[in-house]
Formats: C-alpha cells, structure tokens, sequence
C-alpha cells in the first residue's frame, strides 16, 4: 500500500501514467476519525462526527491537490447520476454510479467490502465511478455505467478503461443459495461463483464484474483487478462484515485536471 501524507491508499496500474488523471482507492489510516470509525472514514451516514468526516476529506482533497469530491447516496441500485456542473448539488444524489467530463472535480464510490469501479476514456475526456456489491453487481451497475459514458460523450467500451478496487475477495466472500439463484440469468455465473459448501457459497464480486464488462465491449487489457481483499487486510481498509457492520468507508475518486 502506497502512503500520502499518512493516507494509505492504491492507485491503478492502468491509470497511473494517464496524463491529467488523479485517482485512487483510499485505506482507513492516515484521518481523525475514533473508534470504531479509525481513522480516514470518509462517509457522512455512519454516525461518525460529521466534523471528523469533513476533517478527513480536507485531508484527502489537500494529499492529492483536488478541488471538489463529490460523492452519491448509495442505494444498491443501478442508477447512473450524470454530473453536468461543476457547482455541485446541495444534496448528494441517490444513484450508484456517476459519470462526468468536468475537470477539477473529482467523483467518488464509498465502500467498505463492495466493489468500487473507476473508469476513464482518454478520447473523450469523460470518466466514472460505480458501486458494485452482490446486488449492483446482479443489476449490471458496471455495464450500464460504461452505456450512460456511450450515450453521453460518445465514448466507446473499447477505449474505456476500468479500474476494479479493493474488495471483499472470494476468499471471505460466503454468500446463500438465494443470492447464487439471483445470478440465474447469467449462463456464466458457475465462473464467479464457488463450488457449493453445504448452503452457501463463495462469490468474486470483481471477476463477475471484469466478465460483465468483457461482454459489454471493454478489452481484457483495459481491465484492472486490485488484490486486496478488505476483510483479509481489516487493517488497511475498512469491512463490513469484519467489522461487524459498525465501521467506515473509504473512497474510490477519479478526476481530470
């Protein structure tokens, strides 16, 4: 794990060359936050102090020299939010996607074992952001991301790049039959799903997303996957089935300068 100014976080081995793009995948160290929210929690609907939480992202926006982060109301939907000013709304919108060609502001995914999923398409300056857990995921989040950049820019998935984040990986990742039964439009979902261990199973939320988004277009080359899983690395990143439900979230942000 990378270190700024004390925030660990990770960056995308696709994007980190890209001139004029700053992104990354925040951790949970390096903010003011206390227990059991230690430290960088970066979401405001927890019950952490609001006052900490605005603390935190002064510190994120000061790290990485961004002007703006703006964030959703995330539902587990499959609502993609287009931002089209750079004046951001009083009240973050209840989508779990965003899309946007406005430099200067960075868009963002809060997460604590979901997927978050940032992408970028060089050719017409435009990037996104997406929440992906089991039932975004089953909703095709991430594809009907890269279809509202298609309709709105005119951007192409074979241009488009997707960087997957830190997740609650398949090793940690036991899910029941019901949410195995939900995929059973997917004739390819034997491959992201492990082999039955009595009544559940394991379920690799980034490798179902990286199949839906190869299928949508995007090129296999063009398609990131982060190690780290957040229920493994509980002391790098926040989880929410390690942590019982009552933790943080950290952030997922792309922005063009």
């Amino acid at each position: 794990m990378l270190s700024k100014d004390g925030i660990g976080y990770e960056t995308s081995p696709l994007l980190s060359n890209e001139k004029g793009v700053i992104h990354a995948f925040t951790g949970r160290k390096g903010g003011v936050s206390k227990a059991p929210y230690t430290s960088l929690n970066l979401a405001f609907h927890v019950n952490d102090s609001s006052t900490d939480v605005e603390k935190n992202r002064g510190l994120v926006k000061k790290a990485f020299s961004l002007e703006k982060i703006f964030t959703l109301e995330q539902v587990h939907g499959d609502e993609v939010y287009m931002l089209k000013a750079a004046a951001l709304p009083s009240h973050a919108p209840t989508a779990d996607a965003v899309i946007t060609d406005i430099r200067n502001t960075s868009i963002g995914i809060l997460t604590a074992d979901c997927l978050p999923v940032i992408f970028y398409d060089k050719k017409t300056a435009s990037i996104g952001a997406c929440h992906a857990g089991w039932r975004g995921t089953q909703k095709s989040i991430s594809s009907k991301t890269v279809a509202a950049m298609e309709q709105a820019f005119g951007a192409k998935p074979e241009n488009i790049i997707a960087s997957l984040g830190p997740y609650i990986g398949p090793c940690c990742y036991v899910v029941g039959f019901d949410v195995y039964d939900a995929f059973a439009d997917r004739s390819n979902r034997d491959e992201f799903f492990g082999k039955a261990h009595g009544s559940s199973r394991s379920l690799d939320i980034a490798l179902a997303t990286k199949l839906e988004l190869a299928l949508h277009g995007l090129r296999e080359e063009n398609i990131s996957v982060s190690a780290s899983c957040t229920s493994c690395r509980n002391n790098d990143f926040f989880s929410y089935r390690k942590d019982k439900a009552v933790t943080g979230r950290q952030l997922a942000f792309i922005s063009l300068r």
